[in-house]
C-alpha cells in the first residue's frame, strides 16, 4: 500500500535534515488557515472521469474518476468514493521538509498523534527536489495507513498526506498507481 501511494504521488503531481522524532503535531511553522476552519470551502466536486486539477498554488495533478475533490483553504482534498479515506495536497512555504510536514499537519489534522516510523529520502525527479517520504505508526485497530510525501519546487513545498483505510487502499491500489 505504501509503495502504491508513493507511486501515485510520484506520477500524479507535475512540477512547473532528517528529524527522527518529528510527529504530526510538532510546531515548526504556524500556517494561517487550518483545514477544519476554512472560511468557505469550495463545494465538493465528484468526478465522472480522470480530471486535470491543480493545487491552490498551481501544481498540476490528475484526480481519479469517482473521487471527490474539495478545496479547503490551502488544502486540496481528494476523497475516495467509499468515503473516510483521503489524499490531501497542501503547498506551504517552509525552511525545510520537516517544517513543511509539520505545517501541513497543523492545517489538516492538528490533533493527530501518530508516531513517526521512518523518513526515507527520495531521489530528485521531474523538477522536484529535496523529496522525502514519511511513514507513521498507526494502531492495528485503526486498520489505516498514514504516509506523507514532501517535495520542493520553486521555493514552495508540496506535501501530500495519504490518510487511508487499509481495505480502501487495497481496493484502490490500481487506481493509486
Amino acid at each position: 500500500m505504501r509503495l502504491l501511494v508513493a507511486l501515485f504521488i510520484s506520477h500524479v503531481l507535475v512540477a512547473a535534515s532528517g528529524c527522527a522524532s518529528l510527529s504530526p503535531n510538532q510546531d515548526a511553522v504556524r500556517p494561517s488557515a487550518r483545514f477544519e476552519e476554512a472560511a468557505s470551502p469550495a463545494k465538493p466536486e465528484r468526478l465522472d472521469a480522470d480530471t486535470p486539477k491543480a493545487t491552490v498554488a498551481g501544481n498540476a495533478f490528475v484526480a481519479p474518476a469517482g473521487w471527490t475533490v474539495t478545496v479547503r483553504g490551502s488544502a486540496t482534498v481528494l476523497e475516495v468514493p467509499e468515503g473516510g479515506s483521503y489524499i490531501v495536497i497542501i503547498d506551504v512555504t517552509a525552511t525545510d521538509a520537516n517544517a513543511a510536514v509539520a505545517a501541513t499537519w497543523e492545517i489538516y489534522k492538528p490533533d493527530a498523534r501518530w508516531p513517526l516510523k521512518a523518513i526515507t529520502p527520495i531521489a530528485d525527479r521531474d523538477g522536484w527536489t529535496d523529496r522525502k517520504g514519511y511513514s507513521y505508526q498507526t494502531s492495528p485497530n485503526e486498520r489505516r495507513d498514514v504516509d506523507v510525501d514532501v517535495r520542493r519546487a520553486n521555493d514552495v513545498w508540496t506535501v501530500t498526506i495519504s490518510d487511508m483505510a487499509q481495505a480502501v487502499g487495497e481496493k484502490r491500489g490500481a487506481r493509486l498507481r
